[in-house]
């Protein structure tokens, strides 16, 4: 507020900051409606600065108000032609409203303008998978796991899995065979596999991926599967090594009390969650 009120009109670009570092304080306090008039006063004092449409059409967009999103996100390309992120913008809207040709179109524009941007293919999964155009979103999917293993594109391999099971494993298989010693396809057909409860496939990709990368993420989902085909005793072997493999190790501890009192044995349950609570207390200090 002081910086608001101090801070002379000429220093614009201060004078923007204040507003938009003020309202992102109204945000973390859910006042959106003070938030939106400090992003508007920003841009009033900084019309040209691309970021200050961003961040108010992220607003609008988790308010549902598309159409003034849209035209932040507009003001951005006419702004910074050839603005990816104006694109993307546009695009996510379109998918929020159902619009998954329109938001095709958008998407199809940013990776013709940045190629290695894994959010445009990810982004443009959702809309083939809206459409029903599983083997194009299959392939998206594909594409930004590849680039850079987009989270939003993982979650995406998961709903695949229940959507359109077969095509999702063959195409993976393919990815595997072109890229052998990679061990995120074996991964990523153990993620399938589990997903669809096949736990003793999924288990066989797992410890192939296991195998190229020894990665406490590979063998706590090993031992998952394992827990949940009644195996405890793999399960916990498999947990041992989660822990081994990891720094930190704490929730890979509270993951193996599961297994130990899925299998009965309580009180070790009981002991190895002690020493869970001790390593997050210690991590906090």
């Amino acid at each position: 507020n002081v910086a608001v009120k101090k801070i002379p009109a000429k220093d614009k670009e201060f004078k923007a900051f204040a507003y938009g570092t003020r309202a992102k304080v109204y945000l973390n306090l859910e006042d959106t409606i003070q938030a939106l008039k400090d992003y508007s006063q920003a841009i009033n004092v900084m019309p040209e600065d691309d970021r200050l449409y961003n961040q108010r059409a992220q607003v609008y967009y988790e308010q549902k108000k598309y159409d003034l999103a849209d035209k932040d996100y507009q003001k951005m390309i006419a702004l910074k032609e050839g603005d990816v992120m104006g694109y993307m913008g546009i695009g996510r809207n379109a998918n929020a409203q159902k619009r998954y040709e329109d938001a095709i179109k958008q998407f199809d524009y940013v990776i013709k303008l940045e190629q290695n941007y894994s959010s445009a293919y990810s982004f443009r999964a959702e809309s083939y998978m809206g459409l029903k155009k599983y083997n194009e979103a299959i392939d998206d999917v594909i594409s930004a796991l590849y680039i850079n293993n987009d989270d939003k594109a993982f979650y995406e391999l998961q709903v695949l899995a229940d959507s359109a099971f077969d095509a999702t494993v063959a195409k993976l298989k393919v990815q595997k065979l072109k890229d052998p010693t990679e061990s995120t396809w074996a991964y990523d057909l153990g993620v399938v596999y589990e997903t669809a409860k096949k736990y003793n496939k999924a288990i066989g990709y797992y410890k192939e991926s296991l195998n190229k990368d020894s990665s406490p993420v590979i063998a706590d989902r090993i031992s998952q599967c394992y827990d949940e085909l009644g195996d405890y005793e793999k399960a916990l072997e498999y947990s041992d090594q989660a822990i081994a493999l990891d720094s930190v190790k704490s929730q890979y501890l509270y993951y193996k009390a599961n297994v130990l009192d899925n299998a009965g044995r309580s009180q070790e349950a009981i002991k190895v969650m002690s020493e869970y609570i001790a390593d997050n207390a210690s991590e906090a200090d």
